[in-house]
């Protein structure tokens, strides 16, 4: 396996033009059977650690939430038996996923807005609601020589604090990540810089990027209360002056002061450009476009995802990472 393995990994020339080809035929079948062919087989690669590629991930993501594969109950049974298996059975695969949930959020909930009348898919709220699901660090499996890393929903909540910031993200679907605090999991130890960097995060969406939307506003603070109380002693006497001169947190600073605030009772209004997708289009194949483009940027907050493989054309963000 350890042939395939190099043949199929980041870096192989070979191996990037099969998974490069592979996601390509995925994106543009309309077979049901190639497609269900093609995700059972991407899947077992992922599973047995031949693929680590982000981009394989989010077409398989794509892929089973879809609206375009809703008939296709082979590659949703496929995939709904993939994911559960490969999240729970390594820390590693759960930030994986984590990395790749907050992108591939925004570009599905825009999906579901562009619907045609006679397509369905799952909310916004159940999108994100499946990785807090598969990303939760207590339905991780114990395997011999691996730890499990408690701290996996303290890192997603990272990525949905510095996501609050970015000027691309729709109010509907800021209020949905805002809902999302309420059910992570916060380990009992935790990281110091960790639970400062959430900390300031979540202060400075107050004080920059203030929520308007009443219930979301009350999930944030209760978000902040809550870590307030449980690490108390490591957060006693927060102060952002002084965790300025922490220099392990000069990448968050530069984050931060790349924000610019917005004035009392400001709000961005989001370009409607864009009417409905025409029918020919579909959610994968305008995926491709959007991972395509991405794939050549650099990624923004933590994540280390490189593309996006979700619904909607590519946009500008201004994330400040």
């Amino acid at each position: 396996m350890v042939h395939e393995g190099d043949f199929l990994g980041r870096g192989a020339v070979a191996g990037e033009r099969v998974i490069e080809f592979l996601l390509h035929v995925l994106n543009g079948e309309e077979s049901e059977k190639v497609q269900a062919l093609l995700c059972i087989g991407l899947s077992k690669l992922v599973l047995a650690g031949m693929v680590s590629d982000d981009r394989v991930l989010k077409s398989l993501v794509v892929a089973y939430l879809s609206p375009d594969t809703a008939p296709n109950q082979e590659l949703r049974q496929c995939l709904a038996y993939f994911f559960p298996v490969y999240c729970y059975s390594s820390s590693a695969n759960q930030h994986q996923m984590r990395q790749i949930a907050v992108t591939i959020f925004q570009q599905l909930a825009a999906a579901t807005r562009e619907l045609d009348d006679d397509q369905d898919m799952v909310s916004p709220a159940q999108i994100i609601g499946m990785f807090v699901d598969w990303t939760d660090p207590q339905k991780a499996i114990e395997v011999p020589g691996q730890a499990i890393d408690d701290g996996v929903h303290l890192d997603f909540a990272e990525d949905i604090l510095r996501a609050l910031f970015k000027d691309d993200l729709e109010k509907e679907d800021r209020k949905v990540l805002c809902q999302v605090f309420g059910r992570l999991h916060l380990p009992e130890t935790v990281d110091d810089d960790k639970i400062r960097t959430a900390k300031l995060l979540v202060y400075n969406v107050f004080t920059r990027r203030p929520i308007r939307d009443v219930s979301a506003r009350n999930a944030l603070s209760k978000f902040d209360a809550t870590i307030s109380k449980k690490y108390a002693e490591k957060l006693a006497d927060f102060s952002e002056e002084e965790y300025r001169r922490l220099k392990q947190l000069d990448e968050l600073f530069k984050f931060l002061d790349d924000i610019i605030p917005l004035e009392d009772g400001e709000e961005i209004e989001m370009p409607r450009t864009r009417g409905r997708k025409r029918r020919s289009e579909s959610v994968m194949t305008e995926t491709t476009v959007t991972s395509v483009a991405e794939d050549t940027s650099v990624g923004s907050g933590t994540s280390d995802a490189r593309d996006a493989k979700g619904k909607a054309r590519p946009r500008k963000t201004n994330d400040g990472g």
